[in-house]
């Protein structure tokens, strides 16, 4: 495949790019480096980059958080998180969720390509899951994912309904949305999602809400 010969990939780090080893590897794959600066990110520009990298020795921190959501707010293009740590620090899965690639900050050649293309094709899967998003947030339907028995996303309806914000109900565990009853009939069917029939009625629960309210609600899958 050949990449893009005038693509600009903005590095954010907290030494000068120019002497990151990644840099100069992405400059070897033809392209244009250049910093990313907070004025970039709050400026208005036609020309959007084609890439970011962000060289991080973990992301695990609020700034780093922070940063990543004022990027994404700005540019609808691939991040990729070039992690220095050994072994990686794994990402969360809602920044996951925001269509980060991560990547160890040493790769270069073959490798490094790849993980670019790979980043693309994440990005594209984001912006389509976004789009899928907005729509579930205009119907009246509860809504919500879980990913390794963790909430990943909860839409509108049903963070109303649970009187949470999305960043309370994410670090709640996923058992207490139920009422105490009804805990074990619902580990019990995610423990046996992979065998459930497509074809198969919903499970009916009762839900409590951070004021101790309780409401119906079926889980379909």
């Amino acid at each position: 495949m050949t990449l893009n010969q005038k693509g600009k990939i903005l590095i954010l780090s907290d030494i000068d790019p120019s002497h990151l080893p990644i840099a100069l590897s992405l400059q070897d794959l033809g392209y244009s480096i250049e910093p990313l600066t907070p004025g970039e990110m709050s400026a208005s520009s036609d020309e959007s980059p084609y890439a970011i990298v962000l060289v991080s020795n973990g992301p695990t921190s609020p700034a780093f958080e922070s940063t990543l959501a004022s990027i994404r707010n700005t540019w609808d293009i691939p991040i990729l998180l070039a992690d220095g740590k050994s072994p990686s620090v794994p990402l969360s899965s809602h920044l996951y969720d925001l269509g980060v690639t991560q990547i160890p900050e040493d790769l270069s050649g073959e490798g490094l390509e790849y993980s670019i293309e790979c980043a693309c094709e994440i990005h594209g899967l984001h912006s389509q899951l976004r789009h899928y998003r907005q729509l579930l947030q205009s119907v009246p339907v509860g809504i919500f994912e879980i990913s390794d028995g963790k909430l990943t996303y909860v839409n509108d309806y049903l963070l109303e309904r649970a009187g949470c914000t999305m960043e309370e109900i994410r670090t709640r565990p996923l058992e207490e949305l139920f009422v105490p009853e009804d805990r074990s009939r619902f580990i019990e069917a995610m423990e046996g999602m992979p065998l459930r029939p497509s074809d198969a009625p919903p499970n009916v629960y009762r839900f409590l809400s951070a004021k101790q309210q309780t409401f119906v609600g079926e889980v379909r899958s």
